[in-house]
């Protein structure tokens, strides 16, 4: 079936297409809205160098270990304690991620929540932890350079995504849909339409045998 079959057969039941793309974008939109929503809040910490002749590489390496202490046990069980809505450490393990950021003094903390209060605090929270686990022993300083604040979106579900999936979804369905009942009810009753079909002028006309059975054909 070429191109403009499909645009003729669609434009044909054109009712029929927009009812269904009618359909799949209220479903569509009342997923998205019944859907759990997650908000995501950053904190970011300056981790600096309390002695200027400290190696480099060195305080890099312990900047990493930062970002990976934020889910540990002591840091999480210290954070649940510190947050006025209560979670457990499990649950702290799989909202928090902590890492530092390559080439810069800075490790940045996000947690993903249900509640974007919650959120916010949970991250701060882990900002004030951390320098009870300092690694270094004593050579970095401490700094919250960007606290964490309540977002007012939620980052998941996906609206974009969502919406674009949907759409596919509705032009697929009425495509479809339009095509299998253009199979269905589309029949050839005239000339007119014999030649559209055919995109060619009809040249004679030949009339039904009265018996099929004395075809030659059939023989």
């Amino acid at each position: 079936m070429e191109l403009r079959d499909v645009v003729r057969a669609t434009w044909r039941h054109r009712l029929l297409v927009l009812a269904i793309v009618l359909t799949t974008a209220g479903a569509v939109t009342l997923g998205l809205y019944l859907a759990p929503k997650t908000y995501r809040s950053t904190a970011t910490v300056s981790v600096a160098a309390a002695d200027a002749s400290a190696g480099a590489v060195d305080l890099d390496s312990l900047r990493g270990t930062l970002g990976e202490l934020t889910s540990s046990a002591d840091v999480l069980a210290d954070v649940s304690e510190r947050i006025s809505e209560p979670r457990t450490t499990d649950q702290l393990r799989r909202e928090i991620s902590g890492r530092w950021i390559e080439g810069t003094i800075l490790v940045q903390v996000t947690v993903s929540d249900e509640d974007p209060e919650v959120a916010a605090e949970i991250a701060n929270a882990v900002v004030e932890v951390l320098p009870l686990y300092d690694p270094s022993n004593g050579a970095f300083t401490f700094t919250t350079s960007d606290p964490a604040v309540a977002p007012v979106t939620f980052s998941s579900p996906n609206l974009l995504l969502g919406i674009g999936v949907g759409a596919l979804l509705a032009l697929v369905l009425g495509v479809g849909g339009a095509l299998l009942r253009d199979r269905h009810t589309h029949r050839v009753g005239d000339v007119a339409e014999v030649e559209e079909a055919g995109d060619a002028p009809v040249l004679a006309h030949v009339a039904p045998p009265r018996d099929p059975t004395t075809l030659p054909a059939l023989y």
